[in-house]
């Protein structure tokens, strides 16, 4: 089911400026590189965001299965958030400015005057929590990554687009369509035609900077684009029928019918994930509460008993704050300034909350939190990461040996679409050989986790594993008269010498930088993946522990 009709050769035509991405300059990496799954995208390898096979091979299937890009904080973050910039501003109502009497100890850091205007409940262009941060949709920016990727991925892998078919699925929530938002700009990027100015095209109703801008009806600072190219299979994230015309269905792309991990660990206070992140939290953010207790003053004014007071935050709210520099950096940076590379656009774009910690204390604390969250939430220290990850690597498997995918038991796949060739393609038959689906970080860590492509002592990073716009890339390459596979997470190809997806690779062909796994070998160790005994765990009673598995088969 072809999903782009449009010139595809047109892509990379002199008129269309290629879309570069922020320089370390303009987000330094000591903090936009650590930042979890709010770091705006960047290749794990910054030498280069695409390694190209070796002269001798060629790629002849790909599939790459990518989460959305940069957006607003969900429903759920936003009123925590809120909640936390409420407490700061009833606080900072008591507290003077340092200066005219005010002890420099007693009066608000001079370098903090900013937040007055931020946490301000009114919306002006230099504050307002509503007015700066939407609810859960791309932001202007995070659109401009789909874009971005959607280019990189024509400019690697035209030649399989010669009918021009590329098979785009999606999971969709009617509420927050962000998976579905970052498939149609990616599509766009593809589909760009030579006579079209950039600035006349669907896309540059981007221009300006929307999350400042102070009429914006219903007070979502975001601006929807039309016409876009739809994908070509939508599938609903409704966990049960709703008012809003969402029908349950299985879903690949966002899995929540394993009955064990949604009742032991998904939003669980009693999981592994949130008590190891908590008590990490609880010893290293004493530092910065003590520090931001100190430049947020005394109270000198309201009812007696408080006055004298210094603001007491708590450890999640901490993390809170480290998460606004992602969220409010993302809202302010101006698309348009990047494609065409005028600075000016994004002098103010790094987000003053960056400012309320050390460079140092991303990658020393908020990052190692977010390591901990999805590491045991969700990928390799989760003993369902398997099973959550079966169903999509099913549907990859049989992408790859053209065949229909395993549907017994049926797992999360939506047997209806995936037993319709015309919704579940496969290369045969002159069906496409170029494969995206779009996701969320917590459907894309556990399926990384389950190829193995790392070490046992090997730290699970969040940002360079799930940033926004994390992509993991399955190619299929002829090399001679031989197959192989290529691995790569965020443009960094896997090494054979690492992990157990490639077990062995002594056939005698020379290989580039150890990147190229012969065929049947990688297919080997996922022999798991079409059995029952993964996703049966999802059926464990109450209170049993579920075991990790390494389990093969023969």
């Amino acid at each position: 089911m072809p999903a782009i009709t449009h010139g595809l050769a047109s892509v990379g035509a002199s008129v269309v400026p290629t879309p570069h991405l922020p320089s370390p300059h303009l987000l330094p990496s000591d903090i936009f590189h650590h930042l979890g799954q709010y770091s705006p995208w960047f290749p794990a390898d910054t030498s280069s965001d695409y390694a190209d096979p070796p002269d001798q091979c060629a790629v002849t299937f790909v599939s790459q299965l990518e989460r959305h890009g940069s957006r607003y904080p969900t429903a759920g973050a936003y009123r925590e958030l809120r909640k936390t910039l409420r407490q700061i501003a009833k606080h900072l109502e008591r507290v003077p400015d340092t200066g005219k009497g005010v002890k420099a100890t007693e009066g608000l850091d001079p370098h903090l005057k900013w937040l007055r205007r931020w946490v301000q409940s009114k919306k002006s262009e230099d504050g307002g929590m509503r007015n700066r941060l939407g609810n859960s949709e791309l932001t202007p920016y995070g659109q401009y990554e789909a874009y971005s990727s959607g280019w990189r991925f024509y400019e690697q892998y035209a030649h399989l687009f010669e009918a021009q078919q590329v098979d785009v699925n999606v999971d969709y929530d009617v509420e927050s369509d962000r998976s579905g938002a970052h498939s149609n700009p990616w599509l766009d990027s593809i589909c760009a035609a030579p006579q079209t100015p950039a600035e006349s095209s669907a896309w540059s109703t981007l221009q300006g900077r929307p999350a400042v801008l102070d009429d914006l009806k219903g007070g979502k600072p975001h601006r929807r684009i039309d016409h876009l190219p739809k994908p070509d299979v939508i599938i609903p994230e409704a966990r049960k029928s709703d008012k809003l015309g969402q029908v349950a269905s299985n879903n690949t792309l966002d899995v929540y019918t394993c009955s064990a991990f949604e009742r032991d660990y998904r939003d669980n206070a009693r999981s592994p994930a949130s008590i190891k992140t908590a008590a990490f939290a609880a010893n290293a953010t004493t530092a910065i509460r003590d520090r931001l207790a100190s430049q947020l003053g005394v109270r000198k004014g309201g009812s007696k008993d408080r006055r004298g007071e210094r603001i007491h935050l708590e450890p999640r709210q901490v993390l809170q704050l480290f998460s606004l520099c992602a969220f409010d950096t993302v809202a302010r940076l101006d698309p348009y300034g990047l494609l065409y590379g005028d600075s000016k656009r994004n002098e103010d774009a790094v987000s003053p909350f960056c400012s309320l910690f050390k460079p140092e204390e991303y990658a020393s604390i908020y990052e190692i939190t977010t390591d901990m969250e999805k590491d045991y939430g969700f990928a390799a220290h989760n003993p369902l990461h398997r099973a959550l990850a079966t169903p999509w690597l099913r549907e990859l498997l049989a992408r790859m040996e053209d065949r229909s995918p395993v549907m017994i038991p049926p797992t999360s796949i939506n047997t209806t679409l995936d037993g319709d060739q015309r919704t579940f393609p496969v290369p045969s038959a002159k069906g496409p050989r170029a494969f995206a689906d779009f996701t969320h970080d917590n459907q894309l860590a556990p399926i990384i986790s389950a190829l193995n492509l790392w070490d046992e002592k090997h730290t699970w990073v969040t940002s360079t594993t799930t940033p926004f716009s994390g992509r993991l890339t399955v190619e299929k390459l002829e090399c001679g008269k031989d197959e192989y596979v290529r691995i790569l997470v965020n443009g960094q190809p896997a090494s054979t010498s690492e992990g157990s997806w490639c077990p062995s690779s002594d056939d005698g062909f020379v290989l580039k930088g150890d990147q190229l796994c012969p065929l049947s070998t990688f297919l080997q160790p996922l022999k798991w993946v079409d059995h029952a005994d993964e996703w049966d765990k999802c059926y464990s009673k109450k209170g049993k522990k579920v075991e990790s598995s390494d389990a093969s088969f023969p």
